[in-house]
């Protein structure tokens, strides 16, 4: 381990201890009808949505940093404005939604206010599941929500908001991460969109993300020009689909955010359009 990379683990470390943090099972799914149990992906796929999904569909992923500046949750506001479906990590509970419906899948509190991944949709959002796992570190969980939607040609759609383990100088705990997902995927044969902050800085993170896509059948999304933020010379945000394409993508610069968003129309591929 370098030292520079020792001596950023010892900072957060020390910070996280003076955190007023909550970690427990005592975690929620929020939404705008109120508080419930989440459930977790682990057993088994969430279930299917009565609404149909309407394609094509324009999604916004970002990290917002924890929505802790006006000029994020304006931004947040004109990426909504262009979406029928937004992905959040580090989103917390809006005072003022972006659009009509909300869910947060809480990771951690920080005094009485939740954090963790979020989707905002203009229609309904089905029942989720969940998937939390503690950082090795720092014990500070991250997490993915998953959602499943009919499509029009009978098949449907699992899509997944995530944000991955970070601190992990070795690999093994961010593979571990790999395989839980992995194993979700498996369940479901039909067109999938995993999306959200991959954590994956550089070549040895990069590789296991893209041999773990490979298996899976995942193509990855590409921007033109890409503006997504790197680490180590890797892009640490993404969207990789499984039987579904492109007709727009964009990548947007900000400096409201320590992250930059994306914003991808899909529509089904044309063999599973047939």
């Amino acid at each position: 381990m370098r030292w520079p990379h020792l001596s950023l683990v010892v900072v957060m470390v020390a910070l996280a201890a003076l955190w007023p943090l909550r970690q427990s099972a005592e975690l929620g799914l929020h939404s705008e009808q109120g508080q419930s149990a989440l459930v977790d992906c682990r057993h088994g796929l969430p279930p299917l949505s009565h609404q149909p999904l309407p394609l094509p569909l324009t999604l916004g992923v970002w990290n917002g940093h924890k929505l802790d500046q006006p000029a994020l949750l304006t931004e947040l506001a004109r990426l909504a404005a262009k979406s029928e479906l937004l992905l959040v990590q580090e989103g917390r509970q809006p005072d003022a939604p972006a659009l009509a419906h909300w869910q947060l899948a809480e990771a951690w509190r920080y005094g009485d206010r939740g954090f963790g991944v979020m989707a905002l949709s203009r229609q309904p959002l089905p029942q989720p599941c969940v998937i939390r796992t503690a950082e090795p570190w720092l014990r500070l969980n991250k997490s993915l929500l998953a959602w499943r939607w009919p499509l029009v040609d009978g098949q449907s759609l699992l899509l997944v908001n995530l944000h991955a383990i970070n601190f992990d100088w070795r690999g093994s705990s961010y593979q571990h991460w790999l395989d839980q997902l992995g194993a979700l995927l498996a369940r479901h044969p039909g067109p999938v969109v995993v999306a959200g902050d991959f954590n994956s800085w550089g070549e040895q993170r990069r590789s296991l993300l893209e041999d773990w896509a490979k298996r899976h059948q995942l193509q990855e999304v590409s921007f033109t020009p890409d503006h997504r933020r790197r680490a180590f010379g890797q892009p640490l945000d993404g969207i990789w689909l499984r039987g579904l394409q492109v007709s727009a993508s964009h990548s947007a610069s900000s400096s409201a955010s320590d992250h930059n968003p994306l914003q991808v129309t899909l529509t089904l591929a044309p063999a599973a359009a047939e």
